[in-house]
C-alpha cells in the first residue's frame, strides 16, 4: 500500500510539472479599464492568422480581430482589415474607420495617411479629422514633430499644420532621430538639424538614423561603420553589414562572406562596443539589438537569446525573419508548427502543440507567460 501511494504521488507531481498548456489567453479586464494603461503595456500578438493585444502577464486586452495590428502610439494603434487601414483606441474600438491604403504612427498628435489615387495624402488628428490635405507625391510619418514630404522630385519637411518648415530641396529625406535627419542633395547622404542646417556634410552612400549618439553609414569604399554626431567614425568602416543601431552600448556587425547579387553571403554576425572593439565574436547567422541585457541571435533557422558576455541564455526555439526584442522585460516570440515542452513563468513545464505560426510571450528567463 505504501509503494502504491508513493507511486501515485510521483505521478501527480510529474503531471503537475508537465501539463498541456491552456492554448488561449484569458481576458484581463473590461475594455474600459484599458484606457489607464500606457501604450507600451499593449503587446500585439498573432493567433490563427488574426492579431489581438495582450499585457505583460499574457492576459487578453483586445480580441483577435485584425489581419494586421501595430503598436500603440499616443493611444492609437493602426489595424488592417485585409483591404484598408484604420485606427483603434485602447478599448479596441475602431475610432478612425478603415479607409486608408497607407498609415503611419501618431507623433505629436498627428499622423500621415494615404487614401488612393494621385496626391491624396493628408495629416489627421487622433479623432480622424483631416488637419491638412497634402497634395504631394509621397509622404513619411511624423517624428520629433516633423514629417518628410515629396513635392514633385524634391523632399522637404512639414510641421503639425501641414505647412513646410524646411522647403523641398532634397533628392531624398528621412525621419528625424535625436534631432538629426538624413538628406541628400545629390548621390550622397548627410544630416541636417531641425532648422535645415547641414551639420554633417553629404559624404555617405547609405546612412541610417541616430540612436544612442551613433548612426550606421556606408563609406565611399563600400564598407560600413558607425559615426558619432560630429560625423566622425567611432566604429571604422570595415564591415560588409552592420546592425541598424547601437543599444545598451553594443551593435551587431557582420564579418566575412563574399559579395553576391544583391547580398553578401557566407559571413557571420557578432557585436562591437562603442569604441569599435569586437566583444562578441561573429558566430551567428543573424543578430538583433540588445534590450534588457539580452539579444536575439539566430543559429540555422531558429532564434535564441544571448547575454552581453555572449553566453546562451534562452534556447534556440523561435521562428521569424527578424529577431524578437524585449520590452519591459517581455518579448513576443513566434513558434512554428510542432510540439514543444516549455517552462512556465511561476514554475513547472507544459507541452505545446503549434499549428502554423503562433505568437507567445516570454520573460527574460525564457519562461512562457500564460501559454
Amino acid at each position: 500500500m505504501k509503494k502504491t501511494a508513493l507511486l501515485s504521488v510521483i505521478i501527480v507531481m510529474l503531471a503537475a510539472l508537465c501539463l498541456s498548456c491552456g492554448g488561449g489567453f484569458t481576458r484581463e479586464s473590461s475594455p474600459g479599464k484599458n484606457y489607464a494603461l500606457a501604450d507600451d503595456e499593449f503587446y500585439p500578438v498573432e493567433r490563427s492568422a488574426r492579431y489581438g493585444y495582450v499585457n505583460a502577464r499574457g492576459n487578453l486586452l483586445i480580441d483577435f480581430a485584425f489581419r494586421k495590428a501595430g503598436a500603440f502610439r499616443e493611444g492609437r494603434a493602426p489595424v488592417f482589415d485585409g483591404r484598408l487601414y484604420g485606427y483603434i483606441d485602447k478599448a479596441g474600438k475602431l475610432v478612425i474607420p478603415y479607409r486608408y491604403k497607407m498609415v503611419t504612427d501618431f507623433n505629436g498628435g498627428r499622423a500621415v495617411v494615404y487614401k488612393s489615387g494621385d496626391y491624396n495624402w493628408a495629416v489627421i488628428d487622433p479623432e480622424g479629422r483631416e488637419v491638412a490635405p497634402l497634395l504631394c507625391s509621397h509622404a513619411a510619418g511624423f517624428s520629433e514633430g516633423l514629417a518628410a514630404v515629396r513635392m514633385g522630385a524634391l523632399w522637404g519637411f512639414i510641421g503639425a499644420d501641414g505647412k513646410f518648415v524646411i522647403p523641398p530641396r532634397y533628392r531624398f529625406a528621412y525621419e528625424f532621430s535625436e534631432s538629426l535627419a538624413r538628406v541628400s542633395l545629390g548621390k550622397k547622404l548627410g544630416y541636417i538639424d531641425r532648422s535645415g542646417r547641414m551639420v554633417i556634410p553629404p559624404s555617405f552612400r547609405e546612412a541610417g538614423p541616430f540612436h544612442d549618439g551613433f548612426a550606421p553609414v556606408l563609406s565611399a569604399g563600400r564598407k560600413k561603420g558607425f559615426i558619432n554626431r560630429k560625423g566622425k567614425f567611432a566604429v571604422p568602416p570595415v564591415y560588409n553589414h552592420i546592425g541598424r543601431r547601437f543599444s545598451e552600448g553594443l551593435a551587431a556587425v557582420y564579418k566575412g562572406g563574399r559579395r553576391g547579387s544583391p547580398v553578401i553571403e557566407g559571413g557571420q554576425w557578432g557585436y562591437v562596443d562603442t569604441s569599435g572593439k569586437l566583444v562578441i565574436q561573429p558566430t551567428y547567422a543573424d543578430a538583433a539589438v540588445f534590450s534588457c541585457g539580452l539579444a536575439a541571435v539566430r543559429v540555422g533557422n531558429k532564434w535564441g537569446f544571448i547575454d552581453k558576455a555572449g553566453r546562451d541564455v534562452i534556447p534556440f526555439l523561435f521562428a521569424g525573419r527578424e529577431g524578437p526584442v524585449f520590452r519591459n522585460g517581455v518579448a513576443v516570440v513566434t513558434l512554428s508548427a510542432g510540439k514543444y515542452t516549455v517552462k512556465k513563468a511561476g514554475g513547472g513545464e507544459c507541452s505545446l502543440k503549434v499549428f502554423g505560426y503562433e505568437d507567445y510571450l516570454i520573460n527574460t528567463k525564457g519562461e512562457f507567460i500564460n501559454p
